[in-house]
């Protein structure tokens, strides 16, 4: 006689498996939000009467505040690209707003979409499982070139934490535009 046995199959275990793995990926994503977030510097909205100094009013032109010209970015955790382990963003810049991937090489993607504001990459994350939005940002750093009324000049910016990448793969491409299209059906 034989007894019946309750035995993994492989379906069931290659299920196992890939649940194990959303479950890391979700987590390490969470992590890295959380660590992101508090790395982020508070802002102070109080100001002393001290503080205040009124100047006259003067007819001049102004630097912009930190942006992307219009155009597609890849922005890394590495200064190289497709690093397992790192975290990538490919993202399309038009007029201050953005649309984008965040995504790991080897692994599943999010697609992100958010605006430029002064001091940092404010965007909403979508979650490619559960279709649930989380605020992600990321602080702006901007060089050392100073603008002055007769050499006004757009300040470049970097992203804290990530490193511009020149060439935006074909998968890069393909990320982006499954994003735009699932972002634009929301």
């Amino acid at each position: 006689m034989m007894s019946a046995c309750n035995c993994p199959t492989a379906s069931t275990q290659t299920s196992v498996a890939f649940r194990a793995e959303t479950i890391l990926v979700s987590t390490l994503f969470t992590i890295a939000l959380g660590i992101t977030a508090a790395t982020l510097p508070a802002q102070s909205s109080e100001m002393k009467d001290s503080e205040v100094k009124v100047q006259p009013a003067k007819s001049v032109q102004v630097a912009q505040s930190p942006s992307l010209p219009n155009g597609t970015y890849l922005y890394g955790q590495a200064a190289k690209a497709e690093q397992i382990g790192r975290t990538y963003l490919v993202l399309q810049v038009r007029d201050r707003s953005v649309t984008g991937a965040i995504y790991e090489p080897a692994s599943s993607f999010d697609c992100v979409q958010g605006t430029l504001q002064a001091n940092r990459l404010a965007l909403t994350v979508t979650n490619s499982y559960e279709q649930t939005q989380s605020p992600y940002g990321i602080a702006l750093q901007t060089n050392s070139r100073v603008a002055s009324a007769a050499n006004p000049t757009l300040v470049a910016v970097k992203l804290a934490g990530y490193h511009r990448i020149q060439t935006v793969s074909d998968n890069d491409r393909r990320l982006l535009s499954t994003c735009e299209a699932k972002l634009a059906a929301i």
